[in-house]
């Protein structure tokens, strides 16, 4: 239907002689009908999901002289939630004991203690970090 157009099609003095509270379909001079249904506008607070978290690559993703896409991506996750602070340069694809040390703070900041925060993510802990 796309949007409705609206034609000015009465003068100011009709406004001002003649008074009261008009439906549309009552306004003097008004000719054609309500336009019927009208299509569903869109608003700031979308219907949409949100995405959830990439899928979690397994725990073998992980650890000494792992190499791979998924320890990029960890590393620009921990960065963009502020648990970057023990890359020198950044993250990269190659695991360090950086990464480690920055999933362990996080996961203590979920109040994770103990083995729990071991500083290897799980399926829980990727869920947190990309929610």
């Amino acid at each position: 239907m796309g949007s409705p157009t609206w034609k000015a099609n009465r003068d100011e003095r009709t406004w001002e002689t003649e008074g009261g509270h008009y439906g549309h379909g009552q306004t003097p001079e008004n000719q054609h009908t309500d336009p019927g249904p009208m299509p569903k506008w869109l608003t700031a607070t979308s219907t949409t999901p949100k995405p959830g978290p990439p899928a979690f690559p397994g725990r073998s993703a992980f650890g000494p002289d792992k190499s791979n896409a998924s320890i990029f991506l960890l590393g620009q996750q921990l960065v963009r939630r502020g648990y970057g602070e023990h890359y020198r340069v950044g993250p990269s694809r190659d695991w360090g004991e950086a990464n480690r040390l920055n999933v362990a703070a996080f996961q203590r900041a979920q109040t994770w203690t103990g083995s729990d925060a071991d500083g290897y993510p799980g399926p829980e802990i990727w869920c947190r970090l990309f929610s």
